[in-house]
């Protein structure tokens, strides 16, 4: 659309005055004009792209954000991959990126991680392997419950954002858990109870994000 066309010309004029930036910087703004690609539907060249970048900043001596960086890369590749039906590929990244992540205490690896296991989570609701998605969503709310102190130290706007996200992220895979006992001839009671929990979900999905919305 226009705004993320306008976003991308914006992004070029802030790389024609990068001279002033560091490596890394310039690699940021590079990140994000690459994540303007998808969303233009330019797969291929973001696809590129962040490959490129991840590769580069590997190189980069003495800047702590580098995991980081590349775990975000991975983890829009994996996106990639998911909507190309690349779905091993795809589970294949995710967790090469957990297992980098998972020796790092930050609130910036603590979200790229939540980040994996809700993708990871969704991959295996498109699969129907709902147990594997529904751990996967239990994983990313223990991260959440653990770390809650963590991630709100500065603000709370990236818990609360990450509690909306999991909520929604519960209330669809149980509606589509309830489809396919429908489906299957399940006990009617049973979908019903299921597709009321489905609406709690969205209940406290919404509640999160007027949380958001009052800060």
């Amino acid at each position: 659309d226009w705004q993320t066309a306008l976003a991308d010309k914006h992004l070029d004029m802030s790389l024609n005055l990068a001279k002033g930036l560091d490596e890394f910087e310039i690699a940021n703004i590079q990140l994000h004009k690459a994540i303007n690609y998808v969303t233009l539907g330019n797969n291929e060249a973001a696809r590129k792209e962040f490959k490129r970048l991840a590769s580069k900043v590997t190189g980069i001596q003495g800047e702590s954000r580098v995991p980081y960086f590349v775990a975000e890369c991975q983890i829009q590749l994996a996106e990639l991959d998911n909507r190309e039906s690349k779905t091993a590929s795809a589970i294949k990244q995710l967790e090469i990126c957990l297992n980098a992540l998972e020796s790092l205490g930050s609130a910036e690896s603590i979200e790229r991680q939540f980040s994996c296991h809700l993708l990871l989570s969704k991959i295996y609701q498109d699969l129907t392997r709902f147990r594997d998605a529904q751990m996967r969503l239990s994983v990313a709310e223990k991260l959440l419950d653990k770390h809650s102190q963590l991630l709100a130290r500065d603000s709370n706007y990236s818990y609360h954002r990450h509690r909306e996200e999991l909520e929604n992220a519960k209330g669809q895979l149980i509606a589509e858990i309830a489809l396919s006992n429908f489906e299957n001839g399940v006990e009617y009671k049973r979908v019903l109870d299921q597709l009321h929990e489905a609406e709690q979900a969205a209940g406290e999905a919404k509640t999160w994000h007027l949380k958001i919305t009052e800060e």
